[in-house]
């Protein structure tokens, strides 16, 4: 059943929305990153779906060290930090493998609109963060977590 979680992230608590397909054996793990409005129902419905489909999901609240203000969109994605970031994505897998409902083993990453962006910097800053899951997000799962999706896939 999908959940918010509570985590720490360079010691400080966020939220990362979490689901897990029935069973509690292994399944593969997918990092599911925020649009520019955040973690909304448009992205708890894409952990759902990858849930659903037999992936451990994870979408981590990228905005929590922001101040309480807000501020619009385009001002919250502003005040994001790359390392930041990177630390969040961090600490969401740890939180993904030491789930007592899911046994993770590969994982990947998956983006959209700014999430996209976010994807690739993960890829290319340190590909040995996502090793394994080349087979993880093959056609039929595109369908299932929207078109405008950024995905990448880590070499094995």
């Amino acid at each position: 059943m999908a959940r918010w979680d509570t985590i720490q992230a360079d010691g400080q608590p966020r939220r990362v929305y979490v689901d897990v397909p029935g069973g509690g054996g292994a399944a593969p793990g997918v990092v599911v990153i925020q649009h520019g409005p955040g973690v909304d129902r448009f992205i708890e419905d894409r952990v759902e779906q990858l849930a659903h489909r037999g992936y451990a999901a994870a979408a981590p609240d990228l905005y929590h060290r922001q101040p309480a203000d807000a501020g619009d969109m385009m001002t919250r994605m502003g005040r994001l930090r790359d390392r930041e970031i990177v630390s969040d994505v961090d600490a969401t897998i740890a939180h993904l493998r030491r789930l007592p409902d899911a046994r993770v083993g590969d994982l990947a990453v998956l983006g959209f609109c700014m999430g996209g962006r976010v994807t690739y910097m993960l890829r290319r800053g340190a590909p040995g963060r996502l090793a394994g899951g080349r087979r993880l997000l093959r056609r039929q799962h595109h369908e299932a977590v929207g078109r405008h999706a950024h995905a990448v896939r880590p070499h094995a």
